[in-house]
């Protein structure tokens, strides 16, 4: 019996610490990959919202320039038809 008992130690239960001792080694590795993977997704994510900003920011700036132009298109505009009309004799 006290055979059978240093058998199961010797075989089955060292051979499942080894196996459980491998797979907590290959579950750390693949916490290691997953975390780069994360943290390359992140300054990723990171650098695309810089670019975006800037995208809206030039965006925003060519709407003020447009509106801008076509307030002074509107003035020149009317000032140009009250030269026309001056220029006519009308009021």
């Amino acid at each position: 019996m006290r055979t059978a008992a240093l058998h199961l130690w010797g075989n089955d239960v060292v051979a499942s610490y080894d196996m459980f001792d491998a797979v907590a080694d290959a579950y750390n590795q693949d916490a290691g990959k997953i975390d780069a993977l994360i943290s390359d997704f992140s300054a990723t994510s990171e650098e695309l919202l810089a670019s975006i900003d800037g995208v809206l920011d030039a965006m925003e700036g060519i709407a003020t320039a447009t509106n801008e132009g076509a307030k002074e298109r509107q003035i020149l505009h009317k000032d140009r038809g009250s030269q026309i009309r001056g220029g006519y004799g009308h009021r």
